[in-house]
């Protein structure tokens, strides 16, 4: 996969940093990701938590340091970098710690990133819980490596799982990731980053997510996903715990049946569309933005976006007091057809932002060009 990030996606991530920051794209910021909790294997002893970092001289290229606030963070990047370079930054940090080899131990971060790594065995992190693995700028790096030491020692727990600038794809992917389908999972991870990496085909994305019981937030940004979004083969709908969702920056020019149609209730949840090629056809009326029955943040930036058809979008709005949608950016033609949403002003106004590219992008409430 490329270093470098398109020079499409360069220009969203410009525009929208901006918006990010100064809250326009969501309604509500996100709030901070934090730890809340890690599923454990009920064959594996609880991880031991590591106070102490070897020398660095020891683990080099790898490098070990202790935050205050957090523990522990072991961080192996660059070039020199290979499989037993990892291997010995775990093993020494077991030691000084007087943690044996074979038992899980608890530290803050990993990181690898900016090696010219091709498979990242995982067999060290067994049964170790951290809240931040990142693997990101591993160009080379295309498949993750298991093996059944995951069933004996226990799964790895992590609150955000970045893996993204690889060239991991759907096989690599789901390859490593193939206890997924089993009761004992390599991976329980409530946030999730697979910025950039290729997800081209959906036939066979991610198998197994729905062990991830506890996943909260899913990142696919600038994944070459296209054509029609099968959401319903993509992430399971028996999520409970799902909140987010950021496909950003893809090609996707069709919400299929079904799509985010997740179960969960008791939580609002965050869609993230900007910048795909979606056009007022590209709704399916069975679709979970159609009959989104819990608060619904839809971020529609950047797209094709002509006009919004009331059957689709007036009955988003009316499926929760809360839901709410933002398409600046888009071709929006004002005229007749908005009417539905001019005439109830005093409901929509706050919950929706939205601009005629006809009439100088006056607000949709604002121009006369909507009777």
């Amino acid at each position: 996969m490329k270093m470098e990030i398109s020079s499409r996606s360069s220009l969203f991530i410009l525009v929208v940093a901006s918006l990010v920051q100064n809250n326009a794209v969501f309604g509500n910021p996100r709030t901070q990701k934090t730890r809340t909790g890690f599923l454990s294997s009920p064959e594996a002893e609880p991880p031991i938590k590591v106070l102490a970092c070897p020398q660095n001289s020891t683990i080099a290229p790898c490098t070990c340091g202790f935050e205050t606030s957090y523990g522990v963070s072991i961080t192996c990047s660059g070039s020199a970098v290979n499989r037993s370079s990892i291997e010995t930054a775990f093993r020494e940090t077991r030691r000084v710690n007087g943690i044996p080899q074979d038992r899980g131990i608890e530290i803050y971060q990993f990181k690898v990133d900016l090696t010219q790594l091709t498979e990242l065995d995982l067999a060290p992190f067994y049964g170790s819980q951290m809240d931040d693995l990142f693997i990101q700028n591993n160009n080379k790096l295309t498949k993750l490596v298991t093996s059944g030491n995951a069933r004996d020692h226990g799964s790895i727990q992590v609150n955000n799982l970045d893996v993204w600038s690889s060239s991991l794809n759907k096989s690599g992917f789901g390859d490593s990731l193939k206890y997924f389908s089993n009761e004992m999972t390599s991976f329980q991870a409530e946030n999730l980053d697979l910025n950039y990496d290729d997800y081209s085909d959906q036939d066979e994305f991610l198998p197994g997510l729905s062990a991830h019981t506890n996943l909260r937030d899913l990142t696919l940004g600038d994944c070459n996903i296209s054509g029609r979004l099968s959401f319903d083969t993509l992430i399971p709908k028996e999520l409970q715990n799902f909140e987010r969702i950021d496909l950003s920056v893809n090609n996707i020019n069709e919400i299929g049946e079904n799509a985010f149609d997740f179960e969960g209730r008791d939580h609002g949840l965050e869609i993230d569309l900007l910048g795909n090629n979606l056009n007022e056809t590209s709704f399916h009326p069975n679709s979970g933005i159609a009959r989104a029955g819990r608060q619904t943040t839809l971020s529609l930036w950047f797209n094709e976006i002509t006009t919004l058809p009331a059957p689709i979008f007036e009955t988003f709005l009316d499926a929760h007091p809360q839901n709410s949608l933002y398409l600046p950016m888009n071709p929006l033609f004002c005229d007749e057809r908005l009417s539905w949403l001019k005439s109830r002003r005093e409901e929509f106004e706050p919950r929706v932002l939205a601009d005629c590219s006809n009439d100088a992008f006056q607000s949709v409430f604002d121009s006369d060009l909507i009777p």
